[in-house]
């Protein structure tokens, strides 16, 4: 079975009726990595979030079809079957910079967790037709990329009447090095600026970052940094109470294991993108102008590095040194449906 926009406009308009004005809206655009699974369980089972639906590119840490299929599991096991899940881009705009296959096969696999099949119907709509609707809906809606730039850039190519208010961003590294060489340094090694999330659609993220008109966020690599995953943090979901603690406990011990075996530190990109839109304050905030890199050097490959200039009276700003108890205390209590 199949749901059309018409169906979900009506659906939409109808929940917006029901959402409190002290709930935030969020729009997710995904590309179904392990933190998006977790940064999507963050956001839905929060009691002050409502998720007006969640759009999917085949751009970054998944296989588009898999990603696409992985989401809607992923609702099922939360039991949310009321978001709408739709298809975005399945290729950058130009380039063609791709996470290692067996790392996108591995997580296209869910690491092998048996996630439930969802029984929600699927959508013919697009991506942006469901963030249209979505915005026709909630003006004040919260944006969250958490896998790159290159559905929000088939969005603005739409010609879209207007955009997001607010735009919050995992992505980017201002005062720290990048990740593109630092975790797959034999496809990488001469890219030691980007950060994956705009090195895998280096235009997207320039036309985005250059052509928004909302407030825009970044949470860049300088925050995530400061909010490793360890043993510890791990060990707050081992009581495996419910489907949803236990998937979590089972990927974030998988992800702990991996990172230790491979001599390397993992850390809560998305999920710590995610809870600021929850709670504001668990990081400083910097105002600045920012711009991303786009020309490709073979001898000095910067692209998807995240320029940006100072300025106190900017409409852009950049998180940093977060408060790394707080947000594990969030996420805990959050999965743990506690709050």
């Amino acid at each position: 079975m199949t749901e059309n926009l018409s169906d979900i406009n009506s659906s939409t308009r109808a929940q917006g009726g029901s959402v409190g004005n002290d709930k935030t809206v969020v729009f997710i655009d995904t590309d179904v990595g392990w933190d998006d699974w977790c940064a999507i369980a963050l956001l839905t089972l929060h009691p002050q979030i409502h998720v007006a639906g969640i759009s999917v590119n085949g751009c970054g840490e998944a296989y588009f079809s898999d990603g696409y299929k992985n989401a809607r599991n992923l609702l099922q096991l939360i039991n949310i079957l009321t978001i709408p899940v739709a298809k975005g881009q399945g290729n950058p705009l130009s380039y063609s910079n791709v996470f290692p296959a067996d790392f996108r096969k591995a997580v296209s696999n869910v690491y092998n967790y048996p996630l439930p099949e969802s029984k929600a119907p699927e959508t013919k709509f697009s991506a942006t037709e469901l963030l249209q609707n979505s915005l026709d809906s909630y003006p004040d809606l919260t944006y969250l990329a958490i896998g790159g730039f290159t559905n929000f850039t088939e969005f603005l190519n739409s010609g879209p009447p207007a955009q997001p208010k607010r735009i919050v961003a995992m992505g980017g590294a201002v005062d720290v090095s990048g990740n593109v060489a630092d975790l797959f340094a034999q496809a990488y090694p001469n890219n030691i600026t980007g950060e994956w999330n705009l090195f895998v659609d280096p235009e997207a993220a320039a036309k985005a970052v250059a052509t928004r008109s909302g407030f825009l966020t970044f949470v860049p690599l300088d925050a995530s940094y400061k909010v490793e995953l360890t043993q510890s943090v791990v060990d707050m979901f081992k009581d495996e109470s419910t489907p949803v603690v236990k998937f979590i406990h089972t990927i974030l011990q998988d992800k702990l294991e991996e990172a230790q075996k491979g001599g390397y530190q993992e850390y809560f990109y998305d999920p710590l993108a995610a809870a600021t839109i929850i709670k504001p304050d668990l990081v400083s905030r910097s105002h600045a102008k920012f711009t991303v890199l786009t020309d490709l050097e073979e001898e000095n490959n910067t692209q998807g590095q995240l320029n940006y200039q100072p300025d106190a009276s900017a409409n852009s700003e950049y998180c940093h040194d977060p408060d790394a108890d707080g947000f594990y205390q969030l996420f805990s209590a959050t999965i743990h449906q506690q709050l």
